[in-house]
Formats: C-alpha cells, sequence, structure tokens
C-alpha cells in the first residue's frame, strides 16, 4: 500500500473516531513544521492500531522510520517563535529567560519574555513602565502578574518624659493625609510592640470606635495595616501598652500607652503607596505628660524584595494650641541634599 503519513492520518481518523482530537493535535503539529519525538508519534499510532485500523503495524512503522522524527532543541524552538510571531508583524522585541522577570526587567511596554526551562513554559508581556523604568509583567498563558513594587512607610520620634509618673503618657496619635486625619479601626493589643488598622476618613481626631482583635482584617480600598514598636513600656499589659497611642484618651487608665524609663523612640512602619502629609498626638495621659521630637518620615520603594529608593523626610512642628493642652502637630517636609 502507498500512503503518504498525511493520508494515514486522514483515514484512520475516519476508522477511528474516538481518536479524532489526538489526531488533529498530530496533523496541526505536522503542518507546523513541528516534528514530535518518535516515541510520541509511536504510542499514538500503537493506540490507533490496537483498534484494528486498516494498515499493518510494520508496514506504517517502517514510513515513519524514512522521516527520522526528532524533538525540537531549544534553539530550534526559540526561532520557530521569533518566525511566527514576525509573521504576525508584530513590533515588539522578544527574549528568552530561564526566570519571570519583575519589575526591574528592564523593557518597553508591548515586549515579551518567553520563560522556557524545561518545567515552566511561560510567555510574558510587558503591560506597564514608570517613570523609574520599573515594570509590570502578565503571563499570556494564565492570569499570573509579575510582582508588584512594594512601598513602606516609616514614621519615628523620641518621647521625653515632661511631668508627672513614671515616663509619662501619649495617646490619640493619628496619621494624616490629603483629607485628614485617619481614624483607628483595629488594634492588636501588645505592650511594647503591636499592630492597628487605619481608617483614611478625616474622623481620627473625632471618633472614637475601634476594637481590640487578635487578627487585622485584610484592609478595605481606605484602610491601612500597620505596625508600631517602642521599649520600655511599663510593665502591665492589662492596661499600658504602646498600642494604646492609637485610642483617644478619655480619662481612662488604659486608652493611653505609659512608659518606665524617661526617654525612648518609637516607630511606626505603614503598608502604603499614599503618603502621609502629617502626624498629630497629646503627649497626656493618666499618669502625666510627655514630649515629642526629631520625628522624621523615610519613604522605601521595593521591588522584587530589593530597596530601590528611599526618600527622607523631617517633621516640622505647627501650632497645635487649638487642640488643647499638651498637643503636638508635625508636618512631613523632604529633606533636602540627599
Amino acid at each position: 500500500m502507498s500512503l503518504d503519513l498525511k493520508e494515514i492520518v486522514t483515514k484512520t481518523e475516519k476508522i477511528n473516531q474516538d481518536f479524532s482530537e489526538a489526531l488533529e493535535i498530530l496533523k496541526d503539529l505536522f503542518e507546523n513544521g513541528i516534528t514530535p519525538s518518535e516515541e510520541s508519534i509511536k504510542k499514538v499510532i500503537d493506540e490507533v492500531l490496537s483498534k484494528k485500523a486498516f494498515i499493518e503495524e510494520d508496514e506504517l512503522e517502517e514510513k515513519l522510520k524514512d522521516l527520522n522524527f526528532k524533538a525540537p532543541s531549544k534553539e530550534e524552538l526559540k526561532t520557530m517563535i521569533k518566525e511566527i510571531i514576525e509573521d504576525l508583524n508584530l513590533n515588539q522585541k522578544i527574549n528568552f529567560s530561564s526566570k519571570p522577570p519583575t519589575a526591574l526587567t528592564k523593557a518597553n511596554v508591548n515586549d515579551l519574555i518567553i520563560r522556557y526551562d524545561g518545567s515552566k513554559k511561560q510567555i510574558w508581556l510587558c503591560i506597564e513602565k514608570d517613570e523609574q523604568n520599573l515594570t509590570k509583567w502578565i503571563n499570556l498563558l494564565g492570569d499570573e502578574v509579575s510582582s508588584n513594587l512594594e512601598k513602606k512607610v516609616i514614621i519615628t520620634f523620641d518621647r521625653v518624659k515632661k511631668s508627672g509618673q513614671y515616663g509619662g503618657c501619649l495617646s490619640d496619635l493619628r496619621i494624616g493625609f490629603e483629607n485628614g486625619f485617619a481614624s483607628t479601626n483595629q488594634i492588636i493589643k501588645g505592650l511594647n510592640e503591636g499592630a492597628f488598622l487605619i481608617i483614611k476618613d478625616g474622623k481620627g481626631l473625632d471618633v472614637c470606635d475601634y476594637q481590640e482583635v487578635e487578627e487585622l482584617q485584610e484592609p478595605l480600598e481606605n484602610q491601612l495595616k500597620g505596625k508600631v514598636k517602642t521599649s520600655g513600656i511599663y510593665d502591665d499589659a492589662r492596661y499600658h501598652c504602646i498600642t494604646n497611642i492609637f485610642k483617644k484618651y478619655e480619662g481612662g487608665a488604659d486608652q493611653c500607652c505609659l512608659w518606665n524609663s524617661l526617654e525612648s523612640k518609637v516607630e511606626i512602619e505603614l503598608n502604603t503607596e499614599t503618603m502621609p502629609l502629617n502626624l498629630f498626638a497629646k503627649g497626656t495621659g493618666y499618669y502625666g505628660q510627655v514630649e515629642i521630637s526629631n520625628v522624621t518620615m523615610q519613604i522605601i520603594t521595593k521591588a522584587s524584595g530589593e530597596i530601590i529608593e528611599t526618600k527622607d523626610y523631617i517633621g516640622i512642628m505647627q501650632e497645635a494650641d487649638a487642640y488643647g493642652d499638651y498637643a503636638f502637630l508635625f508636618n512631613f517636609k523632604e529633606k533636602l541634599n540627599q
């Protein structure tokens, strides 16, 4: 019987409808010049022959040997992909990599990176490039998006006892944004270290509606998570935790924090891409007063875990008499000569 491979496939398909999907894939491979391994071809044909196809196994196997099947090499596959994209007249740069791209990968929008490392096969498209040449990518063969930029805000200040017992108290700490001071929503209680969730609602100086929780909820669009830490808090977690600085002081011993030391430093870390504009706090509470100074803020930008930019700010003290006794208000200004 004198038949070429395409006729064999076509006629076999008519007889063996159960294998039509596999045979269609086989035909597509042939027509696009992709040559699978001899082992994979033989496996398909063995399955076809097990259904008593029209041609004897030895005759078909002999014809396949004459075609000298082999799997394409990595370089042949690269060339093939480039030719396909060039045929589509796409004005794109194409690179190959064994690793997925990150925000630090140099590229222009619409550039492609083919990831081929034997186990992972991905086509990454650059969909965004900012003024710092940081890039964002999406995998066209799935729904993965390359790691986004991560921004953290770290605010620090010194605290010194002014009057009263032990080391003095602090309360009503609020972080301000364009619409005003954020209000406290949730607190994870901690003696010298804890966490909090705030709402950028502009009502921070008036609202007193928070919960003490074991775990913070996932932030909504107008909410931010943060951490706070210090040292030297008076060792009584029932009343004097550092996390009490986010409460509104109304005369209760558990509505302000209390230090046992004369001075210390406080650090607040926020997960946000929005820059805070100011900081407010009341240096008073159940056991006495404190003074705040040396307010600083640093915005740290990371890409794929690597710090790519830091910006430093200083807190400029403002007139705060309108907020009552022992009130402190600072506006942030970018530090010069960085």
